[in-house]
């Protein structure tokens, strides 16, 4: 017999912190002061009128959504938004009708269609807006947080720019937290005292979105108490662990890639352990690489002789060969290829048994 759910009492829900602050107007806009700031590329749009196509890149909460709004609530345009996500070209073409019958597209004002994720749009469905976006049928705004470059059809780009949005500043983190806890309707009636800003905004990696959530939260950790009191321990006792943000098959990928690099020729051996961590993925496919990098050239001798490739390929999978990779980054930022190895001069091939190449870490 089946069983269904029976239907639950019709209540208003309570959006979320982050929806609640969302910004309506420039003015609240927080952040991306390259953009919006006085004199900027997209506030002169907006004040002129004259808008175009364009492509907001950047990280997950940093107001690419909310800037779009903003843009079509301040300028009095139709505002259609899609998700690549679940739509196809069916519905970017029952937009496309939507736009070409309304009464402010014959004034002269087209309409806006966001594209959130855009980058998820396949080519096909790329295609499909390039007629109406170079006829002026519709204003296109896309979101996305990969490369435009390699996600989106050239066709496509060459009819819209590219701006960058960047992961939000310290004060600019500081002063979303000071307008959630002064502006918001809910918790504005609470007794709230923050002690402690670090962890909040460690947590939230410049992310503006997940720093009104960690403060959500924080807040209901303490339903039915008087006082709200906030410092680092809690808000590290609430959310127990830190993420960190990582994609193997986007960009970031690259990126982190490009750190780990960059912090072994800088002779920082423990931010090379703390990059390579972020990219492990099963052995041999990355900490092998190590040996590798500077160069196949100016690749040591003790290289060969503490971390043998052969044994590499043969017993990565083990735990100790697992834990001697560990230690591999940190070795070689002291070797002669690397900052550290240049400024005490070591040899070319690290010969001698003196200096940080004398012996690697077993």
């Amino acid at each position: 017999m089946p069983y269904y759910l029976s239907a639950m009492p019709a209540t208003t829900l309570l959006a979320p912190l982050p929806e609640r602050l969302r910004p309506r107007n420039l003015s609240e806009y927080v952040g991306q002061k390259h953009l919006v700031g006085e004199g900027c590329i997209l506030r002169n749009m907006i004040e002129s009128g004259n808008l175009s196509s364009f492509i907001l890149w950047g990280p997950p909460g940093v107001g690419k959504t909310t800037l779009a709004r903003i843009i079509a609530e301040t300028l009095g345009r139709e505002f259609y938004t899609l998700s690549a996500v679940s739509s196809g070209v069916k519905e970017v073409r029952e937009v496309f009708e939507q736009a070409k019958t309304s009464s402010l597209f014959r004034s002269g004002k087209a309409p806006i269609l966001f594209i959130d994720e855009i980058h998820r749009f396949s080519k096909a469905q790329q295609d499909a807006l390039l007629g109406a976006v170079e006829q002026g049928v519709v204003v296109l705004i896309g979101a996305t947080t990969e490369n435009p470059s390699f996600e989106v059809i050239s066709p496509l780009l060459s009819r819209c720019q590219v701006y960058v949005l960047k992961s939000l500043e310290k004060e600019d983190l500081l002063t979303l937290l000071n307008r959630a806890l002064t502006e918001d309707d809910v918790l504005k009636e609470k007794n709230i005292v923050v002690k402690e800003t670090d962890a909040l905004l460690r947590q939230s990696g410049g992310d503006g979105r997940k720093l009104l959530n960690i403060l959500e939260v924080v807040v209901d950790s303490f339903a039915g108490k008087k006082e709200i009191v906030i410092d680092n321990k809690v808000v590290n006792d609430c959310l127990q662990k830190s993420t960190a943000i990582y994609d193997k098959d986007g960009e970031m990928h690259y990126d982190i890639i490009s750190a780990f690099i960059k912090s072994v020729r800088g002779s920082d051996p423990n931010a090379a352990v703390y990059y390579l961590a972020r990219i492990h993925r099963p052995p041999p496919l990355h900490p092998r690489r190590g040996g590798h990098w500077p160069g196949e050239s100016q690749r040591p001798a003790s290289c060969e002789q503490h971390f043998p490739d052969s044994p590499c390929h043969r017993h990565a999978g083990s735990a100790y060969s697992a834990l001697r990779m560990r230690h591999l980054p940190r070795f070689i930022a002291q070797e002669q290829f690397s900052l550290y190895g240049h400024q005490r001069g070591l040899g070319s091939r690290c010969g001698r048994q003196d200096g940080p190449c004398a012996s690697a870490p077993a």
